[in-house]
C-alpha cells in the first residue's frame, strides 16, 4: 500500500464532555451501533445485521446490542458530539481524523487495540493515520481507491467491446473522452457522468486534476497556500469543459449526486463513472436499481500528463471520550464477531460464508480476492481470498484490470479544508458545463482566491 499522508485538519475546538457513563438494561451492558440498515429501505441487510445481533447476544448474554440507524454527516457529527449522543461506536472517513482528535472527541483505545492483536497486525500506513502522540484513536475498518466503473449492456450496444466481450478501458482521458462521445453519439446514451453537486463533482475532480499535474495547496512557512490557479489545473478543467462541448458525452441533467450517479449508471442511462467498487457499491447497484452483476465492468482511471492516479480513502470506527471501559472492550467483541477485527472467531468464518451466500442468491457480485485490506498481508486475507474464490459469481476478466492495480498512484484526500475545496470545485464543474465560452483560467483564480482567504488562511 502506497505511503498515506497524515491529514493535518486543523479545526481547534473548545469542548466540554460529559462522560458516557455505562447504560445498563438489567445489568447489561448496552452498546449502541451506528449505520444500522433502515428494515424498509434495506430489508436484506436487516435482516443480515438482525440475525448477527442476536447470534451475538446468544454468545455474549450481558451485552445488548441497539441499533441505531444515523450516519455520519460532516452537518450532523458536530452537533451531536457537542450534545454528547453520539452512539457508542461510530463509521467516520479517513478525513475527518485529525478534525475529531484534536477537538477531544475520540477515546484513547490504545489499551484495547493491543488487548485484542490489532495494533501489531495493523498495516503500517493505515496504523500511522489513526495514532497521535503514540495513542490510537481510531479502529481501521476499510479502505478503497476510486476505479472506473462501466455498464457492460451500453458498451455492447455501441460496439466498444472486444473480440470476447470485455471492455478495454481508455488508458488516457484523451482515449476517455473520445470513447465517452462515441457512445453517445451511437447510443443516445451519456458515455460518461460526472457528479456536479453535494461535494460530489469535486471529490471527482481530484485525481483527474492530479493526474494533469495539479497541485492543490502546498505549506510555506508553516502556512497553507492553495496552488491550484494553474496551467495544469486548468488543462484538468478544460478536459471536464471538453466532455461537454467538444465530445458532448455528458447527461444533459446538470445538477447529479452521488446518488443519482448511481442511478444512471445502474439503470443504463450513462456508460462510465468513478466510484469505489467494493462490495457495498456493487450490492447497492444491483439491490438498489436491480442492476445485472454481468453488467458490471471496472477498470483503472486513465492516465493524463503527469501520470495514472486515484484517490484512496476509507471508514473507520471511533468511540466516544469518555466511554465505560466495560462499553469499549463489548465494542472491540462486536468487531470481532463481525469479522471486523484481526482475530476471526471460527463460527465467524461461517458468518462470511452466509453473507457471501446471501450476495450470490440476490445477484451481487462477488468477486474472488480482496483487494484493498486494512491489515498486513497474512493469515486473515489469505482465509478471505480462500472463502471469496469459492462464491465468486462473475467473470473476473471484467474486473481483471482493477483487480490487477498495476502502474497507478495512490493518494489520499487534500491535507485540509478538503470539504470545502470540493464545494469550490463544484461551482467550477457546474459554469464549465453551463457555458461554452466559459473562462477556465477566470474559474480557478478566483475559486483559488476563495480558497485562500475563507478557510486556509484560518487553518491555524
Amino acid at each position: 500500500m502506497k505511503k498515506i499522508i497524515s491529514f493535518v485538519l486543523a479545526a481547534v475546538m473548545a469542548l466540554s464532555l460529559v462522560s458516557c457513563g455505562k447504560k445498563e438494561d438489567g445489568g447489561k451492558i448496552v452498546l449502541r451501533v451506528d449505520s444500522w440498515p433502515d428494515k424498509d429501505t434495506a430489508p436484506k441487510d436487516y435482516e443480515m445485521m438482525m440475525d448477527a445481533k442476536a447470534r451475538f447476544e446468544e454468545k455474549y448474554p450481558n451485552i445488548v446490542i441497539e441499533p441505531d440507524t444515523w450516519r455520519f454527516s460532516v452537518d450532523s457529527f458536530l452537533p451531536k458530539a457537542a450534545a454528547n449522543q453520539l452512539p457508542d461506536i461510530l463509521y467516520i472517513p479517513f478525513t475527518e481524523v485529525d478534525k475529531v482528535v484534536d477537538a477531544g472527541y475520540a477515546e484513547d483505545l490504545t489499551e484495547y487495540m493491543n488487548k485484542y492483536k490489532y495494533t501489531d497486525n495493523l498495516d503500517e500506513d493505515i496504523l500511522d493515520l489513526v495514532t497521535r502522540d503514540n495513542k490510537i484513536y481510531m479502529i481501521p475498518s476499510s479502505a478503497y481507491a476510486l476505479g472506473l466503473m462501466a455498464n457492460l449492456d451500453i458498451f455492447k450496444e455501441a460496439g466498444e467491446v472486444n473480440e470476447n466481450g470485455v471492455i478495454e478501458f481508455p488508458k488516457t482521458f484523451d482515449e476517455l473522452g473520445a470513447l465517452a462521445g462515441r457512445i453517445k453519439k451511437k447510443t443516445g446514451k451519456p458515455g460518461f457522468i460526472l457528479p456536479t453537486v453535494k461535494n460530489c463533482g469535486g471529490w471527482h475532480f481530484m485525481p483527474i486534476a492530479w493526474a494533469f499535474g495539479t497541485k492543490f495547496m502546498e505549506q510555506e512557512n508553516g502556512k497553507w497556500v492553495a496552488k491550484f490557479s494553474s496551467p495544469e489545473c486548468e488543462a484538468a478543467l478544460q478536459f471536464v469543459k471538453d466532455l461537454k462541448w467538444k465530445y458532448d458525452a455528458l447527461p444533459d441533467n446538470m445538477f447529479i449526486d452521488n446518488t443519482e450517479g448511481f442511478k444512471l449508471l445502474a439503470s443504463e442511462q450513462g456508460a462510465m463513472w468513478l466510484c469505489d467498487p467494493g462490495t457495498s457499491t456493487l450490492k447497492h447497484c444491483v439491490r438498489t436499481y436491480g442492476m445485472n452483476k454481468d453488467s458490471i465492468s471496472v477498470g483503472l482511471l486513465p492516465a493524463g500528463p503527469a501520470g495514472r492516479y486515484t484517490l484512496m480513502g476509507g471508514s473507520l470506527f471511533m468511540i466516544p471520550k469518555g466511554t465505560d471501559p466495560e462499553k469499549i472492550d463489548a465494542a472491540f467483541k462486536w468487531l470481532n464477531f463481525r469479522g471486523l477485527g484481526f482475530e476471526v472467531p471460527d463460527e465467524e468464518w461461517e458468518s462470511y460464508r452466509k453473507d457471501l451466500e446471501g450476495y450470490v442468491e440476490d445477484g451481487v457480485p462477488v468477486l474472488d480476492r480482496v483487494l484493498f485490506s486494512v491489515w498486513k498481508s497474512g493469515d486473515k486475507i489469505e482465509k478471505e481470498n480462500e472463502i471469496r474464490a469459492e462464491y465468486a459469481n462473475v467473470n473476473m476478466d471484467n474486473f481483471r484490470e482493477f483487480m490487477e492495480f498495476k502502474d497507478i498512484e495512490i493518494k489520499p484526500e487534500e491535507p485540509v479544508c478538503c470539504q470545502e475545496l470540493y464545494a469550490l470545485l463544484d461551482n467550477c464543474i457546474q459554469a464549465v458545463i453551463e457555458d461554452k465560452n466559459a473562462d477556465v483560467h477566470k474559474l480557478l483564480a478566483d475559486a483559488a482566491n476563495d480558497f485562500q482567504i475563507n478557510y486556509l488562511d484560518n487553518v491555524k
